[in-house]
């Protein structure tokens, strides 16, 4: 038959071992949740990323600042944002930002092709945004899980609290020195073993004014878009010419 003491350690043991189960599956759980909060991050970037491309090839489409301004007044979108004076001057960009453009709109004469063009990229411009509008609210409601249960768990589950209670469970004839000594030891332990967690989506990610439907500002928009050809006609053809290139 076993004795008190040898009951006592085989209980001592299942509780330490509760304890070690219980705090590294749910910490190991919340870890998994913050390395996906970061690829969540790192989708957001490439979805803001598309947004600013077509804002870019927009930027160029219209070139002149004047028409960039009556762009923002129709659709509301912060488009100057995006814009810088040596914009228009880079064949490099311009190259980059349309060539393999999978778009070829139909036209009998260049300024129909690019008025078009204009048009599409605009949609694509919307499309980016609500992807990335849309991303961007689930990772805010996903931040705000992750951080509410993290801060649980650590309510829950204070580390030196824990270590410190195991301490007691081995150490049968405890001095007062030395617990003080090994708690502040805990303490320390515990906060270099913090969970790594990242920013709020918010602080992290731009917000952008949402910009309008197509079919409010059909006529408008393509009017500019006309404006833009007819003042800048020799960098039009070259950006379409870019569009409809043959590899």
């Amino acid at each position: 038959m076993k004795s008190w003491d040898e009951i006592a350690e085989a209980l001592s043991r299942e509780v330490k071992k509760e304890i070690a189960e219980e705090y590294f599956s749910q910490r190991i759980a919340l870890e998994q949740g913050w390395l996906e909060y970061k690829d969540m991050l790192q989708g957001l970037t490439e979805k803001e990323k598309n947004l600013i491309l077509n804002a870019k090839r927009l930027i160029l489409m219209l070139e002149n600042k004047d028409l960039i301004e009556e762009f923002e007044k129709i659709t509301h979108f912060p488009l100057s944002k995006f814009y810088s004076p040596q914009f228009s001057e880079s064949a490099n960009l311009r190259k980059t930002l349309f060539k393999k453009l999978e778009k070829k709109p139909f036209g009998f004469t260049s300024k129909t092709k690019f008025i078009k063009l204009f048009i599409e990229i605009y949609q694509d411009l919307i499309d980016a945004y609500k992807s990335y509008k849309n991303a961007l609210i689930g990772a805010e409601k996903f931040y705000a899980n992750l951080k509410a249960e993290t801060e649980l768990f650590y309510k829950k589950h204070d580390l030196s609290q824990i270590l410190a209670f195991i301490g007691r469970l081995e150490d049968k004839t405890p001095d007062i020195g030395a617990i003080e000594a090994k708690d502040k030891v805990y303490q320390e332990l515990s906060s270099t073993m913090k969970i790594s967690t990242f920013s709020k989506p918010s602080d992290l990610m731009e917000a952008y004014e949402e910009p309008l439907k197509i079919e409010k500002i059909y006529t408008d928009l393509k009017k500019l878009a006309q404006r833009a050809y007819e003042s800048h006609r020799e960098t039009s053809k070259d950006i379409l010419k870019l569009v409809f290139k043959k590899d």
